[in-house]
C-alpha cells in the first residue's frame, strides 16, 4: 500500500494539482495580460515598452532619422487613448517627452503626421526621457577594487537582532534596487514591507520555508509583479524573470547597507497565493514572486557553506 501511494497515487495527485494551478495562472494571464482589456495600468504599459523603442533607437550611432516611423506612430496614439480616456499620468507624461525628442530627430512620414497635429498637450521636459550622453569613467566609478568583498561576504542569515529595521533604511535599498533593468523598462514590481507581527505571521505561517528561525525575522519584504506589464504569449514568464533580476538587487541593495537577508520564495499553489493577497491587499494582476527576510546581523551567526558547483561545471563555451 505504501509503494502505491507513493508511486501511483501522489504522482497523479501532482499531476491534477498541477493542472488547476496551470489553470489558475491562466486565468489571470486571461484577465491581466491578454491586450483584450486595455485598462488604464496596462494602456500605461503599453507606452512605457513603445517609447523605450523608440529610445533605443536614439541610442544608436550614426542615428538614421529615417527609421522608427512606426513606432513613434503607434506611441502617439496610445497617448491620445489614454489622454482621451484617463488623462496622462507620470510615465505617460515622459512618453510624450520622448515622442517630442524623437520629432526633433526623424525624418519620415509618420514624424510629419504627428507633427502636424496639435501637440500642446504633450508638455516638453528636458530632463525627462529619451537619450542623454555619459562617459565612460562615469560609469567605471561603480567597480569595486575587490569585487570578492562585496559578493562573497553575502549570506543567507537565518540569526537576526530583535529590532527592526527602520523603514528609511529600506528605502534607501529599493530605490538602488529600482535601477534594476527590465523588459522595455517596464519595472513592474511592487515592494510591500511588512513588519507589523501580526501581517507578518500571517504571511510566514503560509510561506512554508521558514521553520526553525520565523520567529527571529523583524522585517518582511514580499516582493510582487503586475502582470498587466505584459501583453503577448511569449511574455507570459517574464514578470518571473524581471521579478527575479529585482529581487536579487535588493538583496545586494540590502547587503550593501550592512543588512542580513534571508530569500523565502514563493512558489505556491493557487489557494495560498489568494490568501497572501488578501493579506497585503493587491488585486488579482499583482503576482507576488519572493518573500524577503530582512534584518540586523547578530554578532556572529551560523550560515550554510552553501557549496558552490566549480566553474567549468556552469560554463559551456558555444565554438561555433
Amino acid at each position: 500500500m505504501l509503494d502505491l501511494t507513493k508511486n501511483i497515487i501522489r504522482p497523479v495527485r501532482d499531476l491534477i494539482s498541477g493542472f488547476v494551478n496551470f489553470l489558475y495562472d491562466y486565468s489571470i494571464y486571461c484577465q491581466n495580460s491578454s491586450s483584450i482589456f486595455r485598462k488604464s495600468e496596462k494602456i500605461t504599459y503599453e507606452i512605457i515598452k513603445t517609447y523605450h523603442a523608440l529610445e533605443k533607437s536614439m541610442t544608436f550611432s550614426p542615428h538614421d532619422k529615417y527609421a522608427g516611423g512606426g513606432v513613434a506612430l503607434k506611441l502617439y496614439k496610445l497617448l491620445c487613448l489614454k489622454n482621451s480616456k484617463y488623462g496622462l499620468g507620470v510615465m505617460d507624461k515622459i512618453g510624450g517627452n520622448v515622442l517630442l525628442k524623437y520629432l526633433v530627430l526623424s525624418e519620415n512620414k509618420e514624424s510629419d503626421f504627428i507633427r502636424s497635429q496639435d501637440l500642446d498637450w504633450l508638455l516638453y521636459d528636458d530632463e525627462k526621457g529619451g537619450i542623454k550622453k555619459i562617459k565612460r569613467d562615469y560609469i567605471q566609478q561603480g567597480m569595486f577594487e575587490k569585487p570578492e568583498d562585496f559578493f562573497l561576504t553575502r549570506f543567507s542569515i537565518r540569526d537576526f537582532l530583535p529590532q527592526h529595521v527602520p523603514k528609511d533604511l529600506l528605502l534607501e535599498a529599493i530605490s538602488l534596487a529600482i535601477k534594476t533593468p527590465s523588459s522595455c523598462n517596464r519595472q513592474p514590481w511592487l515592494v510591500h514591507l511588512v513588519s507589523d507581527e501580526h501581517t507578518k505571521n500571517k504571511i510566514l505561517d503560509i510561506q512554508f520555508g521558514n521553520r526553525g528561525f520565523g520567529h527571529k525575522i523583524p522585517n518582511i519584504l514580499v516582493i510582487s509583479m503586475n502582470s498587466s506589464a505584459y501583453t503577448t504569449a511569449c511574455e507570459r514568464y517574464q514578470y518571473w524573470i524581471d521579478g527575479g533580476m529585482f529581487c536579487m538587487s535588493l538583496i545586494y541593495a540590502l547587503h550593501a547597507k550592512g543588512l542580513g537577508t534571508c530569500c523565502l520564495n514563493w512558489s505556491q499553489e493557487y489557494k495560498n497565493d489568494l490568501k497572501i493577497k488578501k493579506i497585503i491587499e493587491v488585486d488579482s494582476s499583482n503576482r507576488v514572486i519572493m518573500i524577503i527576510a530582512v534584518g540586523y546581523i547578530a554578532d556572529e551567526v551560523s550560515v550554510c557553506r552553501s557549496d558552490r558547483k566549480s566553474i567549468d561545471d556552469i560554463v559551456k563555451v558555444v565554438e561555433r
